[in-house]
């Protein structure tokens, strides 16, 4: 009985660490708020982009191309009848949460941020925004910050970046922990963090409420994809734990 309960205990552990996302690669072909809006690695056309509009406010999306970013997805907000307008572009990952080991990278781009306004980057989970890359307009220091589980508005080092196309950058480490990057071809920012809870999408979020305000987004990649022999592996590492310890109890009591 207990060799059937310790069998049924690894394949759980198996299965549960089999819920992984999906090694995607998006590239745009529409307005985030189309249906299709982009195609994936395989040249099929997919739906990758919800998108949410604040309800009053100037606030849109489109398809275009500004500095180095050609042909990809964008956003704009502008300020009108004395509300501010959002908007926020969300994705669900395909497959489940991310696994440790995974990583979540884009291209990221922003023209002018006033003061009060935000944009930026988003991972997402079931209590909100987990890890967050943004860029506050009037920022003292000039530089695009992040917010996690263990700081709130840190400093990335990497300075403002004006319609030039960013190569945005998450990898999990372990189960709180990630490093990320962001680089514009010539300078890149490092820095690691930690997170509390599963990481199952992403928002590219613009609340500027500006002109000139639109913010730029493709390229978005979850790679690579935890193979099914590394997951039986983890499940049969927890089955062998329990054996020991069970053993050890065993001994114990003898």
């Amino acid at each position: 009985m207990k060799k059937i309960l310790l069998s049924l205990f690894g394949l759980t552990c198996a299965a549960g660490l089999a819920t992984a996302a999906d090694n995607v690669f998006y590239t745009a072909t529409a307005d985030p708020a189309a249906s299709p809006d982009g195609m994936n690695q395989n040249s099929t056309p997919a739906d990758v982009w919800q998108v949410a509009l604040s309800s009053t406010g100037g606030r849109g999306t489109y398809f275009g191309t500004f500095g180095n970013l050609a042909n990809s997805w964008y956003e704009y907000s502008f300020k009108t009848g004395g509300t501010v307008g959002s908007v926020d572009a969300l994705h669900t990952f395909d497959g489940g949460p991310l696994s440790i080991g995974q990583t979540v990278s884009m291209s990221f781009l922003n023209r002018g941020v006033i003061a009060g306004g935000e944009v930026g980057v988003s991972l997402m989970g079931g209590s909100g925004s987990l890890i967050t890359f943004s860029f506050a307009g009037g920022d003292v220091n000039n530089v695009y910050r992040y917010t996690d589980a263990g700081t709130s508005g840190q400093s990335t080092g990497f300075g403002w970046e004006y319609q030039n196309s960013l190569a945005l950058s998450f990898t999990l480490t372990g189960g709180t922990t990630y490093n990320a990057s962001v680089s514009d071809g010539v300078t890149t920012a490092h820095w690691s963090g930690t997170y509390s809870g599963l990481i199952n999408g992403i928002d590219v979020f613009n609340s500027v409420g500006g002109g000139n305000s639109d913010v730029g987004f493709n390229y978005l990649s979850v790679a690579p994809e935890p193979s099914t022999w590394a997951l039986l592996a983890a499940g049969g590492t927890l089955l062998l734990i329990r054996r020991r310890r069970l053993a050890f109890v065993h001994k114990a009591r003898m």
